[in-house]
C-alpha cells in the first residue's frame, strides 16, 4: 500500500480530513514530518484542504539552527507558508523532553489561532504509538495510558497513524526527498528510544505483525475507555459519591474512576487507599494537609493544618 493510500485510510477510519480545512503542520524537518508536509502538498487538491508549516527551534542541539534554515528552504521550494519560533527550552527547570513538548504545542496552538488555522497535523506514526502504549504500560498509565494518542483529539489530527517508520523511510527514499536526521534518536539513556531499538524489534520477532496489532488493540482499548469515562460520570451523576454504600453499589472498575473524580488521586496506591474506607477503615491520610473520615456511612473530607 502506498502512503497516499495510508492516508486515505486513516481518514476512512478517523475521519481527520474535510472539505475547507486549513492545516498547520508541525514540521520538524525530520523525515517523518517531510513526508507528511510532502503527502499533504500533493493532496490538498483532492481533499481542497490549505496547509502551512510550523518549524519550533528548541536550540537544544548545536545544529538545530541548520535544521531551521532546512526547514525555510523545504517550504520554499514548495511554496508552502512557514511559521518559525526560536526558544532556548534549556533555560527552563525541570524535563527537558517534556518543556520541549509543551513549548512546542504552545507555539503550534499560538500559530494555528493567529493565522486562522483550523487544524494541526503531527506526523505521529504508528511505530510513535507502539512505542508511547509500551512506555506508558511500564510506567503504569492505566487503560487511558496504555491505549496510546488518538488519531484525532481536539484540533489536533494524525494522518499517518496507520503508517509505519519502515514505510515513511522507504517513501521518502523513492521519492528522493531530503530530511534531517536527530542524533539525539539514538541515544538509548532515553526510555522511548531504548524501547525503539531494543524492545520493538524483539517483540516483531514475537509477532512479526505487532505493530498492525497494536494499532488494533489501540483502538479497542480507546473505546472501552471512552465507554468506561461516560458511565463513570453517568454513575457520579446518579449516585452519592460520599455515601459508602452507594460507591460499593458500583462495580470495582468504576469505584476506582469515582475515586479518581472525586478525590484527586493519582497513583494506584492511593486510590486502593481511599477504597479502603469502603471496607472498614475509619479514616486515612491522603496527603500531608488531607485526611478523608467515615462517620455515620458518609465520608468527609478534613484538612490538616
Amino acid at each position: 500500500m502506498n502512503l497516499a493510500r495510508k492516508i486515505f485510510e486513516a481518514n476512512r477510519i478517523f475521519k481527520l480530513l474535510e472539505k475547507g480545512d486549513r492545516i498547520l503542520i508541525g514540521f520538524s524537518g525530520g523525515v517523518d514530518s517531510v513526508v507528511l508536509s510532502y503527502l499533504l502538498f500533493k493532496l490538498k487538491d483532492v481533499f481542497n484542504i490549505e496547509i502551512g508549516l510550523a518549524h519550533f527551534n528548541h536550540n537544544l542541539r548545536e545544529d538545530a539552527k541548520d535544521d531551521e534554515f532546512f526547514c525555510i528552504n523545504f517550504a520554499k521550494s514548495f511554496g508552502i507558508p512557514i511559521y518559525v519560533e526560536s526558544y532556548d527550552v534549556k533555560s527552563l527547570k525541570g524535563n527537558v523532553e517534556e518543556n520541549a513538548r509543551k513549548k512546542r504545542y504552545e507555539f503550534l496552538q499560538k500559530i494555528a489561532k493567529k493565522e486562522a488555522f483550523n487544524k494541526i497535523a503531527t506526523a505521529h506514526h504508528l511505530d510513535d504509538l507502539a512505542e508511547t502504549m509500551i512506555l506508558w504500560f511500564v510506567r503504569g498509565g492505566g487503560l487511558k495510558g496504555i491505549s496510546g494518542f488518538k488519531a484525532s483529539q481536539n484540533n489536533i489530527i494524525r494522518p499517518l497513524i496507520t503508517t509505519t517508520k519502515e514505510e515513511i523511510k522507504d517513501f521518502a527514499q523513492k521519492q528522493g526527498l531530503n530530511w534531517r536526521e536527530d542524533y539525539t534518536n539514538y541515544d538509548e539513556t532515553i526510555s522511548r528510544n531504548l524501547i525503539r531499538h531494543k524492545v520493538i524489534p524483539i517483540l516483531k520477532k514475537i509477532n512479526p505483525n505487532f505493530l498492525s496489532t497494536v494499532l488494533q488493540e489501540s483502538i479497542i482499548l480507546q473505546d472501552e475507555e471512552a465507554f468506561l469515562e461516560n458511565y463513570t460520570e453517568s454513575a457520579i451523576k446518579s449516585i452519592d459519591v460520599f455515601d459508602i454504600k452507594s460507591l460499593k453499589s458500583q462495580p470495582k472498575a468504576i469505584q476506582r474512576r469515582i475515586v479518581r473524580k472525586t478525590f484527586g488521586t493519582k497513583t494506584f496506591q492511593k486510590t486502593e487507599l481511599v477504597l479502603r474506607l469502603l471496607e472498614n477503615a475509619k479514616q486515612i491520610r491522603l496527603s500531608k494537609d488531607k485526611t478523608l473520615e467515615v462517620k455515620n456511612g458518609k465520608i468527609t473530607v478534613k484538612r490538616v493544618i
